[in-house]
């Protein structure tokens, strides 16, 4: 059953980080009730002027203060509205070298899709909600008609109120636009794309985190012993180490559902936690990424 659209429509904010030839890739989402996130935009604008910084995405967290601040800056914003309940931030990481994605002819443009379907999917079901509007990076590479198609064809159950138990509620997802848009004018793009940049560098540098964080005695059960050599850690990882682990204490302050120390990358205990950092993993040995071939 379709319903007519909410009063507070929903959007969502996506960007997806590493090239197609990169072990590891990711996307983020940010999404929420519109009026929120435009109100968020409005906050991490305010961000990028008091910093004098045009633009803040992951790869340009280095060494410059004013963009390292306004990354630091952005982080805490987003964690501030998560808490309030305004926004969800979801980030979906995968390893092209496991046996899902590490075959002949692998399509990587069709696994793309796959891959924002899933994370899309779930996002409209941790909100309970059918009608959104999307507004994608417009670097990326995918072919959003393929997305769409899949989820405006994807039927969901809203879980029931306690007064309703007997009563499912059903739903298609109906993604009413998808409206690319100019990162540099976006500060919800750069939002996503700084998250979705974060969680592909804590799972590439998780063993130089684990060194990072026992120089910082910042591990709760450090080990007498190193399982690798120690390693001469650049400024510019020492700032997005920084990054990280700031992310990863507000997390844990609140109970955000968030693990760092255990794996030395960041990464979620459910999908279905607001702040979610999901890797995905094969679920069986048919579990297969989209090949050439076969599209």
């Amino acid at each position: 059953m379709k319903r007519e659209g909410h009063l507070n429509p929903y959007s969502a904010y996506s960007d997806d980080s590493g090239c197609f030839a990169e072990a590891y890739q990711s996307i983020c989402v940010v999404s929420g009730i519109t009026d929120k996130l435009e109100r968020l935009r409005e906050e991490l604008a305010q961000i990028l002027i008091r910093n004098r910084v045009k633009e803040i995405k992951f790869e340009k967290v280095r060494t410059h203060c004013p963009k390292v601040k306004a990354a630091q800056e952005f982080a805490d914003k987003a964690i501030e509205n998560i808490l309030a309940q305004y926004i969800k931030i979801d980030v979906l990481c995968w390893w092209l070298g496991d046996s899902r994605h590490n075959i002949y002819g692998r399509d990587d443009h069709a696994n793309l899709a796959r891959m924002y379907y899933k994370v899309l999917r779930n996002i409209c079901e941790k909100w309970g909600n059918y009608d959104w509007t999307i507004y994608p990076d417009m670097g990326s590479k995918l072919d959003w008609g393929e997305v769409v198609g899949y989820l405006n064809n994807t039927r969901l159950i809203r879980k029931p109120f306690l007064m309703t138990l007997f009563q499912q509620d059903n739903f298609f997802i109906n993604v009413k636009g998808v409206t690319p848009r100019d990162s540099i004018k976006e500060p919800l793009v750069q939002l996503a794309d700084l998250f979705a940049g974060l969680a592909c560098f804590s799972i590439d540098k998780k063993d130089l985190c684990t060194q990072w964080m026992r120089q910082k005695n910042y591990l709760s059960h450090p080990s007498l012993f190193c399982e690798h050599p120690e390693t001469v850690i650049k400024p510019t990882d020492h700032n997005r180490f920084d990054l990280l682990y700031r992310v990863y204490t507000h997390a844990k302050k609140y109970e955000l559902g968030v693990s760092l120390e255990q794996r030395g990358y960041i990464r979620s205990f459910s999908k279905n936690v607001p702040l979610n950092f999901w890797h995905y993993h094969p679920m069986n040995a048919k579990d297969k990424a989209p090949t050439r071939r076969r599209r």
